[in-house]
């Protein structure tokens, strides 16, 4: 197929490989959970695997998520209720966009759609490719005024 697994390499030996590479990180980055042994079994998702060789060597490359310091986000689904207008009558907002992403100093946002989300690598951390626009909290839209 192309691909190996991550599960080739041993938890005890993944460790040691992710202490070295954050030693080499750039200023302001860090690995995505950290190089604690507690967060190891992490990185069995979201880690991808490549090997290539000659027939006298092999190499085994891993591709292992970077995140910034200073960019921490928060996925929020948004439930809209529905509310009373008139004596029994109702009204339900159907956002467009079902998720909310927000950076922990809410200043920044992403707007996703179920379709969207899909293309996340979802665990106990959600991983989105970067290809989705970031919007300031300053633009008011209406999914971000129901999350605010």
């Amino acid at each position: 197929m192309g691909k190996l697994t991550i599960n080739v390499i041993i938890p005890a030996a993944l460790h040691n490989i992710l202490k070295n590479v954050s030693l080499y990180l750039p200023e302001n980055y860090e690995l995505i959970t950290g190089a604690r042994m507690e967060n190891i079994h992490l990185y069995y998702d979201f880690i991808t695997v490549a090997a290539i060789g000659d027939a006298h060597h092999i190499r085994i490359i891993l591709n292992v998520l970077l995140k910034r310091s200073n960019r921490h986000f928060v996925l929020y689904k948004i439930l809209a209720f529905p509310t009373p207008i008139f004596n029994d009558t109702f009204v339900q907002y159907l956002p467009a966009f079902l998720f909310v992403v927000i950076d922990t100093i809410q200043q920044n946002c992403i707007l996703f759609t179920e379709a969207e989300l899909s293309h996340c690598t979802q665990s106990s951390i959600t991983v989105r490719p970067a290809s989705a626009a970031l919007y300031s909290t300053q633009m008011k839209t209406r999914e971000l005024s129901l999350h605010l």
